[in-house]
């Protein structure tokens, strides 16, 4: 490992997210080279499989040939503008293919970076809605095991308890329900099975209440007794 190699430089100078830096410095770093598709090359020229797809490339991989193409047309004539008072033909129409596709009722689009931020905005828009109502609502349901980012109005509404310990002080209440993830549910009466989803399944036309039984899982919707009994709580 040179001065100037990149895992000399890295080890030096850099932090990575969710990682100890001493385990971190205790062995040489996978350095990419580049990435395509499911794989990514690292210096050495070892190939791997991104299991994990990066975090941020799941729906298309690494250098899909078309977001590519668009991401050279976009910076061949600006890399970036504010919306402060300004506007660009790609977000508004993107804005509108976004409102084309969304549930009926959600009529507009607020362009953010990322997830967590995602969620500081969601956060602070409802809590101004209702101050615009003349409302003070600082209230939030949240699901117990969720996770939503970083940012401090996201690990406030997260569910993992390893992101509160530290900042808890910095963090505002959150009221949290039981999350409906059925594979680990412990209201399940019967044993867990494997599934395969493709988004193609018929949909209840009745919502399941608090107390119906559930064939599948042999519970009765506990998860949502919990959350109605939080709602009704406030």
């Amino acid at each position: 490992m040179t001065p100037r190699s990149p895992a000399f430089l890295d080890r030096k100078y850099l932090w990575h997210p969710f990682t100890q830096q001493t385990e971190w410095e205790k062995a040489d770093p996978i350095v990419v080279r580049s990435a395509r598709g499911a794989t990514f090359t690292d210096t050495k020229g070892r190939t791997y499989i991104d299991g994990v797809s990066s975090l941020w490339v799941t729906a298309h991989g690494h250098r899909h040939p078309a977001l590519d193409r668009a991401v050279r047309r976009q910076l061949g004539r600006m890399a970036h503008t504010t919306f402060l008072g300004l506007t660009h033909e790609p977000a508004a129409r993107l804005g509108k293919a976004l409102v084309d596709i969304a549930p009926s009722g959600l009529e507009r689009v607020f362009y953010s970076d990322n997830g967590a931020t995602s969620v500081e905005v969601a956060l602070k828009m409802a809590f101004q809605f209702w101050a615009h109502r003349g409302e003070h609502r600082p209230n939030y349901l949240a699901l117990a095991g969720s996770y939503h980012g970083d940012t401090l109005g996201a690990v406030s509404v997260g569910g993992i308890a390893a992101f509160h310990k530290t900042f808890r002080p910095l963090l505002f209440k959150s009221h949290f329900a039981p999350a409906p993830h059925c594979y680990r549910c412990p209201f399940r009466k019967k044993p867990s099975q494997p599934e395969l989803r493709t988004g193609d399944e018929p949909i209840n036309v009745r919502a399941p209440r608090p107390g119906d039984f559930r064939a599948e899982t042999g519970c009765r919707w506990e998860c949502l007794g919990g959350a109605e009994k939080l709602i009704k709580a406030q």
